[in-house]
């Protein structure tokens, strides 16, 4: 049974989108324009932004055409198999370090100096490096991004190795889809980078929080069923108040809340516990140091690696609440969501049928709800009236600006800009670039810019342009790789770029 899509992207969402983005590249173009016009057009207005519509269509897709092999519940099932396995490494891992650090052989006490150093310093250090990451990721995203990128690779080489073994099950994809698939992987991780690199930092938390369970349960273990003693001992130092200084200084987020002899070792108590070579394996205050080492435990290792996978999740909401979606890659779909329907008239179409490979043919009806520009120069070939009747305008309320030139063109923020270009001969760069240009300014605003492409001007009205030239518009403006710019013509087959 098909999950139904939530009303936020995650990072399943994204694998499913970019896979039916990928299947579109094999269907009809004009069947995909209808479909995709009508989800704007249902839209509540609040909702025409590019990620709520993006979503909206995806879940469409995924109600109307359930995907046979999909990647999203794939990458679930390999996060989750992946997830548990490195939440058993963990948790083995920090038994067995536990084990090693406290071993007793009912001769010579635990030295705690062992356990700090193969338990406690190791951890006050990633703490250390958890703190520089979370300031790279406030300050520097795409810095940390690169800078955890071992561990994102890493995390990418156990999902691969995942989602492999899902889709060659009995039943399951092809080789060909099998290929797909793991390119369509390649091609999520490639294009939302950050995100997964923080999943890979919420990953590798687990991990942490696992080992130091699995520390701390073997400690509480060994308590419960021997008769440890501890005490210390190091060939750096044998100075009881230096000792004391440094665990004074590791039990600093729980001294005042316990206190000494109760929270860690008191001087007295370190010096009465002191390893001495030959003396008696019974030692006085012998019992003072656990409760020390299982809160260093807690503190520097339990806890950090809890808060940090918490940052992480709410990082990962933050991350995809602001996806804009506004990379080239994503511009097909927008065109055909925001195709227009433009009518010549006042001439029969001289032009005969031909192979269209316009992207988004005209089958429903798009109003412009802003002005509209037109160049000076171009009026001296049209009558303004007949423009005015060609423009679907919503309303009375929207007019025909008249500019000298297209760096006139003034973005509003987050409203469309329509301006009308004569698009019956080949663009020449000049017209491109100034088309371009006021696309930035526009992207700027978080505006689109629609170019409405105008067909050549007879005595009444004006004729539609050919699918060709229309294409040949739409290519040239690709090249610029300018997200913003969408393209509409009214052609002989009454089709839009």
């Amino acid at each position: 049974m098909k999950k139904p899509v939530g009303p936020r992207w995650t990072l399943s969402h994204l694998l499913q989108f970019e896979q039916y983005l990928k299947l579109d590249e094999q269907t009809d173009s004009a069947a995909q324009a209808q479909r995709d016009r009508s989800v704007f057009q249902r839209l509540p207005a609040n909702q025409h932004t590019r990620p709520r519509a993006y979503l909206a269509w995806l879940a469409q897709r995924v109600n109307q055409s359930p995907l046979a092999v999909d990647a999203g519940a794939l990458f679930n099932r390999a996060y989750g198999g992946t997830l548990w396995m490195l939440l058993l490494i963990g948790f083995f891992m920090g038994a067995a370090m536990s084990y090693g650090a406290l071993y007793y052989d009912g001769t010579v006490p635990v030295n705690v100096a062992i356990f700090l150093a193969l338990l406690v310093l190791p951890q006050l250090l990633m703490l250390v490096l958890l703190v520089l990451s979370v300031l790279l990721s406030l300050l520097a995203g795409r810095w940390f991004s690169a800078w955890y990128r071992p561990a994102a690779k890493l995390m990418q080489t156990l999902l691969a190795a995942s989602w492999r073994r899902l889709v060659a099950r009995p039943g399951g994809a092809q080789q060909d889809q099998q290929q797909l698939q793991q390119e369509l992987l390649q091609q999520t991780l490639g294009l939302h980078g950050p995100l997964f690199a923080n999943r890979a930092l919420r990953l590798f938390q687990v991990v942490g929080v696992a080992f130091n369970l699995g520390a701390l349960a073997y400690f509480v273990l060994l308590l419960a069923v021997t008769d440890r003693a501890f005490g210390w001992q190091s060939s750096l130092t044998d100075s009881p108040a230096l000792v004391e200084q440094i665990v004074s200084g590791l039990a600093w987020p729980w001294r005042e809340w316990l206190g000494a002899g109760v929270g860690y070792p008191s001087l007295a108590q370190i010096e009465q516990s002191r390893i001495v070579l030959a003396a008696q394996s019974s030692i006085p205050q012998a019992a003072a140091w656990w409760p020390f080492l299982l809160l260093c435990v807690v503190f520097y290792g339990l806890l950090p690696r809890i808060a940090v996978y918490l940052f992480a999740a709410l990082r990962e909401h933050w991350l995809l609440s602001r996806l804009s979606f506004d990379t080239f890659h994503y511009q097909e779909l927008w065109r055909r969501m925001q195709s227009i329907q433009l009518h010549s008239f006042g001439h029969a179409s001289p032009h005969t049928a031909e192979a269209s490979t316009v992207h988004t043919p005209i089958t429903a009806q798009q109003t412009i709800s802003a002005n509209a520009y037109v160049l000076q120069d171009t009026l001296a070939r049209y009558r303004q009236a007949d423009l005015i009747h060609w423009l679907p305008f919503a309303s009375s309320e929207q007019q025909l600006l008249i500019i000298d030139a297209f760096s006139d063109i003034a973005p509003a923020a987050g409203k469309p800009i329509y301006v009308v270009v004569e698009g019956w001969q080949p663009p020449i760069e000049e017209v491109l670039l100034a088309l371009v240009d006021a696309a930035k300014r526009a992207a700027e605003q978080h505006s689109d810019l629609h170019i409405l492409l105008l067909g050549k001007p007879g005595k009444v009205g004006n004729k539609p342009i050919s699918p060709r030239m229309a294409e040949v518009w739409r290519k040239k403006l690709d090249l610029h790789q300018q997200a913003n710019i969408l393209v509409h013509a009214d052609s002989a087959q009454g089709s839009e770029s």
